[in-house]
């Protein structure tokens, strides 16, 4: 069913495995002076949801516009709070540093609005290699960019049957994993905390 989409204007390329750093690596790479959409494959979405995406765009420019995300809390002396404690399926609409994009659902980014880490993919690998939300994340916090989502999508995606056999949640959020990762990428930086 794939291969007849090309007749549609599909282009199927072959890479190498970057696990989840797929999603957007190699578009960026490859047109690095275009808007690039990341989404999962194996969520239902609706018809209206790149619709969703530009709307966002368009009223809040030079920011990332996400169709879902997570807010960033914070405990009583200023630090992160582990991931799970986050506010998940955030459904404020004020650009915030302290949101997290999660790109699964639909996330628009402008060009060359990342920092010019983002395609360090050796660098990825090292802080960050299971969770690339958190790494896009990252890439562009560097460069002071904001996070700006809606209402619209903020409730967890319907999943395709028989494609969660192997499931990043279980590595990045049941034992911790995105935890770590956070804290790989806050040490490099020499981030102490998000600051809106």
């Amino acid at each position: 069913s794939l291969l007849n989409l090309q007749a549609r204007g599909l282009t199927i390329l072959f890479c190498d495995d970057i696990r989840s750093h797929k999603k957007y690596f190699y578009s960026i790479k490859k047109f690095p002076n275009s808007y690039i959409i990341t989404l999962d494959d194996d969520l239902y979405y609706d018809e209206m949801l790149l619709q969703n995406l530009i709307n966002i765009h368009l009223k809040y420019p030079r920011m990332i516009a996400t169709n879902r995300a997570h807010q960033i809390t914070f405990d009583k002396n200023g630090n992160i709070n582990a991931y799970k404690k986050w506010k998940h399926n955030a459904s404020t609409e004020k650009p915030s540093h302290f949101l997290l994009q999660t790109g699964g659902v639909g996330t628009l980014y402008e060009p060359n609005i990342l920092h010019k880490d983002v395609l360090n993919i050796e660098l990825a690998k090292k802080l960050c290699y299971h969770a690339d939300d958190i790494w896009l994340k990252t890439m562009a916090y560097l460069n002071d960019i904001k996070i700006v989502t809606n209402k619209k999508y903020n409730k967890d995606p319907l999943t395709i049957k028989g494609t969660q056999s192997e499931k990043l949640v279980n590595f990045n959020v049941k034992k911790g994993g995105n935890d770590q990762q956070i804290k790989n990428i806050l040490e490099y930086y020499n981030i102490r905390c998000f600051k809106n």
